[in-house]
């Protein structure tokens, strides 16, 4: 995905957030800075404000490689969030 759809998706998100203030992200943060820092809650986010329901259901299944990636193969444990001190 390109930078500038990721960063209409996270505005998009951002919108959605007034009705969900489940996860917020800061203005300050950017589509790119998040995906090099929260690279889950980044594919989560685009998938979340993808309109497009077949780009959404590719989008969960990169979520899931993702995870099956990350804790199977690599057994990470925790997720660090550097936005919240």
């Amino acid at each position: 995905m390109d930078e500038q759809k990721a960063n209409i998706l996270l505005n998009r998100f951002r919108t959605m957030t007034v009705c969900f203030p489940f996860v917020v992200v800061p203005e300050t943060i950017d589509a790119r800075t998040l995906l090099e820092q929260r690279p889950l809650l980044y594919r989560a986010i685009m998938a979340a404000a993808e309109r497009n329901a077949d780009i959404q259901k590719d989008q969960v299944t990169s979520i899931m490689q993702y995870l099956a990636f990350h804790v199977l193969q690599l057994g990470e444990k925790n997720c660090k969030h550097p936005f919240i001190p």
